[in-house]
């Protein structure tokens, strides 16, 4: 059966939802890798079914944490800032596909990481879509940081979820403008 990007991009987010409720490590992991086939690559799915609605533009809302984002929020060895809004953090913003993408979450060491940072590492290297190594020291860090737990508490988890619920979020126009016209079941 022949699946057009719409379609595609409903049962994909549809996918995403149920492993945000899931919420296991595997879920959450897998979650990056659907992140990745909507959002990134070279065929995202979100611009490919948007190239038939053409809706003005697909947009995300985050946390105002915009401080954080400018390094001026950084403590220590690891900082972490969410993205998902929230009572503590005032206010949000909306950004674009390319904003939200290169947001930042944490800072670890020397790095700071995005969100397409977290999605590719997710999805190339923890086996969200594939397992592999590292392929630089960013993504080494990544993996030690990865491993590191305090009371079954994991920072690349914990952005992992707010990563697809974001994504998810800022689908829903998208997902209810290809209801109204193709067929796809559940949304």
């Amino acid at each position: 059966m022949f699946f057009t990007p719409e379609q595609l991009l409903v049962f994909t987010a549809q996918d995403l939802q149920n492993r945000i409720i899931t919420n296991t490590e595997y879920d959450l992991i897998r979650g990056l890798g659907l992140c990745r086939q909507l959002l990134t690559g070279g065929n995202p799915l979100a611009i490919a079914a948007n190239r038939n609605l053409k809706l003005p533009r697909i947009e995300f809302e985050i946390s105002n944490n915009e401080d954080f984002q400018k390094g001026r929020l950084r403590f220590g060895t690891i900082s972490w800032n969410t993205i998902v809004p929230n009572e503590i953090i005032k206010g949000t913003r909306i950004v674009n596909l390319d904003d939200f993408l290169a947001t930042f979450l944490f800072y670890y060491r020397k790095y700071a990481y995005s969100v397409k940072d977290i999605i590719s590492f997710g999805a190339n290297v923890l086996g969200g879509v594939h397992a592999g190594d590292p392929s630089e020291e960013g993504e080494l860090y990544l993996l030690e940081l990865y491993k590191m737990r305090a009371d079954d508490a994991n920072i690349l988890l914990f952005a992992a979820k707010a990563i697809c619920q974001v994504t998810l979020k800022g689908l829903e126009p998208i997902m209810k403008a290809i209801s109204r016209h193709t067929p796809v079941g559940g949304y």
